[in-house]
């Protein structure tokens, strides 16, 4: 009850392909939704950006158990921001060396739309009550690769599609999109192992030990995102959940379930 729902903001564009062979691009709007209390008046609110998963070709910013972990973190006066990003039937453009790589243009897409939402977040954290030092990115499965790539990636990287493919106004180039904490729930930074750098915001990982997805085990991108924080000095707060598969959203760790474990870890770091 003290929380309030803004649906279908636009908070930029990116470059799509409509004709699937990517020789013809055009922009599409990206759009999130907000989730925000509505009985804190103060101007300097704590916000999470979400990112859903769904293997870079499904979901949605809709996903149950992520809309219903918004309504519970705002309820607790954090500012949510839902947002959808660039798949694989968006045929999306992207570097030749990620172009190669199954889904490898998808998933470069979603790390370029996820700094362009929190640089969105930081043009308009007036409107929306927001501190624009205490901003989270957290992201779930293929939203939790995003979320790693666009708290632990230079400002520079990952900010354009492609060299000759100009960044729309829209897209507020000139914002910061770094952020001060990252949740991951069962993803993977295994694609940008040289992010990593002792300047990384704090980094929840929580991670299904059985988790076998994407054709492997999938603990030990986990595991190699522990190493890297460590080695790195990374402040980490490192969760595996024994005998748990992908996606294990009713999971408790010593009667915390995972709101829990996240209202903790942002009540410490942001």
């Amino acid at each position: 009850p003290n929380v309030d729902f803004i649906p279908d903001i636009a908070y930029g564009k990116g470059w799509v392909s409509e004709d699937g062979k990517g020789e013809a691009f055009t922009l599409k709007t990206l759009r999130l939704d907000v989730v925000t209390p509505n009985d804190r008046p103060t101007p300097n609110k704590p916000a999470v950006l979400m990112i859903h998963g769904g293997g870079f070709d499904g979901g949605t910013r809709t996903d149950d158990e992520l809309v219903a972990l918004a309504d519970r973190l705002a309820s607790q006066g954090y500012v949510c921001f839902l947002s959808d990003y660039r798949l694989t039937g968006d045929n999306p453009p992207a570097p030749a060396e990620w172009d190669i790589i199954n889904l490898g243009a998808a998933i470069h897409a979603s790390f370029v739309d996820a700094k362009t939402a929190l640089r969105f977040i930081r043009k308009n954290h007036t409107q929306y009550g927001v501190n624009p030092d205490r901003i989270a990115v957290m992201g779930e499965s293929a939203g939790a690769f995003a979320a790693l790539a666009a708290g632990l990636s230079d400002e520079g990287d990952f900010a354009r599609d492609r060299d000759d493919l100009d960044v729309p106004p829209e897209n507020n180039p000139s914002e910061i999109a770094r952020p001060k904490a990252i949740i991951d729930f069962w993803g993977s930074a295994d694609f940008i192992p040289e992010e990593f750098s002792p300047d990384d915001p704090p980094i929840l990982v929580v991670h299904g030990t059985a988790d076998f997805n994407f054709g492997t085990f999938f603990i030990p991108s986990a595991t190699n995102i522990r190493d890297r924080a460590q080695a790195n000095g990374i402040p980490l707060v490192f969760i595996p959940l024994p005998g748990e598969g992908h996606g294990p959203w009713d999971a408790t760790v010593d009667g915390d379930d995972l709101g829990d474990i996240a209202l903790g870890f942002l009540g410490d770091y942001l």
